[in-house]
């Protein structure tokens, strides 16, 4: 979708990446659009969310010539690598288990597993309360254990050892799931 918004031309994608509703229904306000259907709001300019909850909406470079708007067909975009691993920080550090979740399966996709662990026992190590805790140790088990799982299983795995091991890091008590 191509937006004129304050003398500027954007052009984004024309569904929320949260849940795909149609932001052509959402409203501008300086410089930033509201989904409306979960509230998530996006930087015009680079397509950029606020909310944690969302991912970055796609978008294109636009060019005004002669008075004619042109687009770029291909989306700006980070390398997938970095987007999944800023996300997967985003998740751990908010407890956020739906950005978890995308982050594993794009994390996962990408074949970096182990940089998956990393992150994550580098973050408990960095903010646990009260020494190992079994979160830690859930995360390790499953470190252990996803050699072994076949590749289909691997990131259901891995999510719900992230999400235990941050329900335990918090001191919540663990629910099975």
């Amino acid at each position: 979708m191509i937006i004129a918004d304050q003398g500027n031309v954007y052009a984004l994608d024309n569904r929320c990446p949260h849940m795909g509703f149609p932001l052509q229904r959402g409203t501008i306000r300086d410089g930033i659009l509201t989904c409306h259907w979960h509230h998530a709001k996006f930087d015009l300019g680079s397509g950029c969310m606020f909310d944690p909850f969302a991912d970055d909406v796609p978008s294109f470079y636009v060019e005004i010539r002669g008075g004619e708007v042109w687009l770029d067909p291909n989306p700006i975009e980070e390398p997938p690598r970095e987007h999944w691993l800023a996300k997967l920080d985003d998740g751990l550090e908010q407890n956020i288990p739906l950005v978890l979740a995308k982050s594993v399966i794009g994390l996962e996709g990408l074949g970096a597993t182990k940089e998956i662990l990393k992150r994550a026992s580098h973050f408990g190590l960095h903010n646990r309360a009260a020494g190992w805790s079994t979160g830690l140790s859930i995360l390790t088990a499953m470190a252990n254990v996803l050699p072994y799982l076949s590749e289909e299983d691997r990131p259901l795995a891995l999510y719900n050892a992230l999400c235990m091991w941050r329900d335990r890091q918090r001191g919540s008590r663990l629910i099975s799931i």
